[in-house]
């Protein structure tokens, strides 16, 4: 057998390419931040996100595929600054891309694991054993690492039409703000969808939402829900009520420019970095003041988001 197949391997769960985005020029380099520790560092893009042996040899050697296509049409927005050179082959490529890296990293194996050890709890309580339960098992740490394996393909496969269907936006930093990305990038949002109240509203089908990923100190990828642009358009025409920079915004969306974004909104969008991330940031320059404070502000952004899974209603007493 060659030596080199049973070899242990750094896989890295967000690609180099895309890291390089925020080294710096001299040193190819970025600087991080640790959420569990508050501790700063800096390093070469090539010991960054990664861990030892985290995909079986078949799913590295896919992502491989994707990342040689992918990396070629992200150089070439950080290079034309624009969406609209963009072929159709390109987006189809490239919304395939942010779907894979939305499955394949350390997130979203921990809250993975996370889910099921909540949903084993939630049986216990109503006093059942979990892997007697129809349809449901809980995982032990290496059957999740094969399951989120097997699982990279057929996800991203599901959440591409999605990504597909939204209206896409190139955004720019104005001078002296920085994007920053951290170790699960494709983040979420929504401003304009409050829910019913029970169903979340952070999913890639949910109307209003917002889609982001950045791609290098001064770009960011956004592919958000159509009613997003509809707003701006109808604002634009006079049947709603004025938004502010609405004719930039359609230009934008047009793909023709970017969308140049103030501090205070870099600094939004950075803190999604931040809470996204399981564990650490990164950035071309050292400076992690708003990190530290938003980790040390609230314990449960020092790991990646966790839904909660109500248990078993309790009976009320009379």
């Amino acid at each position: 057998m060659a030596a080199h197949s049973t070899a242990r391997t750094d896989h890295h769960y967000v690609p180099q390419f895309l890291l390089r985005g925020f080294a710096s020029d001299k040193r190819k380099q970025v600087y991080g931040f640790d959420k569990s520790n508050n501790n700063e560092f800096r390093s070469s893009v090539r010991n960054l996100a990664c861990q030892r042996d985290f995909y079986d040899p078949d799913v590295d050697q896919w992502l491989r595929q994707l990342e040689d296509v992918s990396a070629p049409i992200i150089q070439s927005l950080r290079t034309k600054r624009t969406l609209s050179h963009l072929r159709d082959a390109e987006i189809q490529w490239l919304a395939g891309f942010i779907a894979v890296q939305q499955v394949r990293t350390l997130h979203h194996r921990a809250l993975s694991a996370d889910i099921n050890k909540q949903l084993a709890n939630v049986l216990r309580e109503m006093g059942a054993e979990p892997n007697s339960v129809k349809n449901f098992h809980e995982f032990t740490d290496s059957e999740m690492r094969e399951q989120t394996n097997a699982d990279v393909r057929p996800l991203s496969l599901e959440l591409m039409p999605y990504i597909l269907r939204k209206n896409w936006i190139l955004f720019s930093v104005a001078f002296g703000s920085e994007f920053w990305i951290g170790d699960h990038p494709v983040v979420l949002a929504n401003n304009v969808n409050p829910g019913d109240g029970l169903r979340g509203t952070l999913g890639f089908g949910v109307p209003g939402i917002e889609i982001y990923l950045p791609i290098s100190s001064e770009l960011m990828l956004g592919c958000l829900c159509p009613n997003i642009r509809a707003m701006f358009a109808a604002s634009h025409a006079g049947r709603l009520p004025a938004m502010p920079r609405a004719e930039e915004f359609l230009r934008a969306f047009d793909g023709s420019t970017t969308l140049q974004l103030d501090s205070e909104n870099v600094r939004y969008h950075n803190s999604l970095q931040v809470i996204s991330a399981e564990r650490f940031v990164y950035s071309e320059h050292r400076a992690f003041e708003m990190a530290r404070e938003m980790v040390s502000t609230d314990e449960r952004v020092r790991i990646g988001r966790r839904p909660k899974i109500a248990g078993r209603p309790r009976n009320k007493r009379g």
